[in-house]
């Protein structure tokens, strides 16, 4: 893998960071319900806040957003 390889790797994730915190924000960042059933991979913690958004065609499972309340830490995932 030469040098440019290796930034153009980094480039992309960088990108997909700012991608992702552009998502968050624009779905507005405070997100409605409070539970412990997240575990935050960061610090270990159960405290969360998640929100669940409809981001792709209906005929798909929704997008639960996360936020740790304890180290701000954020995922996504769906089912």
């Amino acid at each position: 893998m030469s040098s440019t390889d290796t930034s153009s790797a980094e480039k992309e994730a960088a990108d997909e960071n700012i991608n992702e915190e552009n998502l968050f924000m624009s779905l507005n960042a405070s997100e409605e319900q409070e539970t412990d059933e997240h575990e935050c991979q960061r610090c270990k913690q159960r405290k969360c806040r998640y929100r669940q958004v409809q981001t792709r065609p209906a005929g798909e499972p929704v997008t639960t957003f996360v936020t740790c309340i304890n180290c701000r830490n954020r995922w996504k995932f769906s089912y």
